[in-house]
C-alpha cells in the first residue's frame, strides 16, 4: 500500500487545482459562443416573424446573419433598429 506524504497530497492537490483553471478558462468562452449561437438562432425566429406580420404592412427585413446577430445581441431594441433603418435607407 502506497504511502502518501506531504509532498504527494500537495502535488495531488496542485494538479487538481491546474485542471480546474484550464476548464474554466476553455469552458468560459464555450458559453459564450454557444449564447451568441442561441440568440442568433432566436433573432432568426424574430425576423421571420416579423416578416410574416409585417408583411401586410409592406415590412420586409432581410434575413441574414448579420441581422440575426443585431437582433440576437440587442433584443427588440435591435429589431426597432432594423425597422427605422429599412424605413431610412
Amino acid at each position: 500500500m502506497p504511502i502518501l506524504d506531504v509532498g504527494s497530497i500537495s502535488a495531488y492537490i496542485f494538479g487538481l487545482f491546474i485542471l480546474s483553471v484550464f476548464a474554466w478558462i476553455f469552458i468560459k468562452p464555450f458559453k459564450w459562443v454557444m449564447r451568441i449561437l442561441l440568440n442568433s438562432l432566436l433573432g432568426v425566429a424574430v425576423l421571420l416573424l416579423v416578416n410574416l406580420v409585417g408583411g401586410g404592412f409592406g415590412l420586409h427585413l432581410g434575413v441574414n446573419v448579420i441581422n440575426a446577430l443585431t437582433v440576437g445581441v440587442l433584443g427588440i431594441p435591435g429589431v426597432l433598429l432594423l425597422i427605422a433603418l429599412q424605413f431610412i435607407l
